[in-house]
């Protein structure tokens, strides 16, 4: 098994990718990069099979990175999503 040693955000075609544990499409939209980033580090952070030292390398990638690697105004695609976001309203309502 290999030891995981670092993390860094990487963008490129998504058949590219495929063979990545944590993917998400990022498409043309009106998204912030802030909003956009913030999606991507919950959707990975929220999935079902992710250790515990991927989580800490996740959360250890700087923000300047992140925000190199994505474009502006895009939007975020990926498995899950849109439960994510109905949590989060529903939460936003019950406070």
């Amino acid at each position: 098994m290999d030891t995981l040693l670092y993390a860094f955000p990487v963008c490129a075609p998504y058949e590219t990718l495929r063979d990545y544990k944590f993917k998400v499409k990022v498409i043309p939209g009106n998204e912030k990069k802030g909003k956009a980033v913030k999606t991507c580090l919950e959707t990975f952070l929220k999935t079902g099979d992710i250790t515990d030292k991927e989580k800490d390398l996740i959360k250890a990638i700087p923000d300047s990175d992140w925000n190199l690697t994505l474009i502006s105004e895009c939007k975020i695609a990926a498995a899950g999503i849109l439960a994510q976001k109905t949590n989060q309203k529903k939460k936003k309502r019950k406070n």
